[in-house]
């Protein structure tokens, strides 16, 4: 599942994505399934936390989800792998 939530919106476009169920602070990649895949994308050189992105997946992990804070895609591909491990 792709998580739209990365760009500039106008206050407008902001409020409809809000109305259509938007969250705040939801990780870039989440894969459902048993024990769902949850990973927050950063820069490799330390890109900055948006609001509700740590609460988010604190809140995620307490649910039971694989979460990962990768930064680069090697490092979010290792995760993957790790899951992949878990969910055998």
């Amino acid at each position: 599942m792709h998580i739209k939530n990365e760009g500039k919106r106008t206050y407008s476009q902001a409020q409809a994505d809000k109305a259509k169920g938007m969250l705040s602070g939801a990780a870039d990649i989440i894969i459902l399934s048993e024990i769902p895949f949850v990973c927050e994308m950063k820069a490799p050189s330390g890109g900055r936390f948006q609001k509700g992105q740590l609460e988010f997946l604190q809140r995620a992990q307490n649910s039971g989800c694989f979460v990962c804070l990768a930064f680069g895609c090697l490092p979010a591909l290792e995760a993957f792998n790790q899951w992949e491990q878990v969910c055998k």
